[in-house]
Parts: C-alpha cells; structure tokens; sequence
C-alpha cells in the first residue's frame, strides 16, 4: 500500500475534507488517506461522489451500498480494503 496521509498531516482543503468525512463515517477509511497523499486535489472530487453514491436516498440502503463495496473491492483485490 502506498503512503497514508494521516489526520495529523492534513492542512487546509484536505483537513476540511477528512472533518467531512469523519462526520459522515466516525473515521477516515484508508482509501481517502492513500489518496490525499498521492492526488489530494482529486480528493473533494472524489468524497463528493462517494458521499453522492453512498449516503444520498436511492433504492438501496447504506450498508447494502458498502458491502457491494466491499464485495467488488474483494473481487478486485484493492490493497486498500479491510482485511
């Protein structure tokens, strides 16, 4: 696994955006850390359409959502998935 950008570390935009997300999940998954510390400009974009896809109403319920999630990131064996 890549470099984690740790809550310590983030400043400014990448700060606001792990505040974000701690309030909607209680923490900030792996996969957002990884990726403020390769692309943090692609982080708001992509916590955006994470919190679009997976907190927004819709047909399915929440933890439905996140075990598909889990599901596909087990099939693609992302490094960043819980084990």
């Amino acid at each position: 696994m890549g470099k984690l950008l740790s809550e310590a570390e983030a400043r400014g935009q990448v700060a606001e955006v792990y505040e974000d997300i701690k309030a909607c999940f209680g923490m900030v998954p792996y996969f957002f850390k990884v990726q403020a510390a390769v692309a943090p400009g692609w982080l708001d974009l992509n916590w955006q359409m994470t919190k679009h896809i997976m907190l927004s109403a819709g047909g399915l319920d929440r933890k439905t959502r996140e075990l598909i999630a889990l599901a596909v990131s087990d099939v693609n064996h992302c490094a960043y998935r819980p084990t």
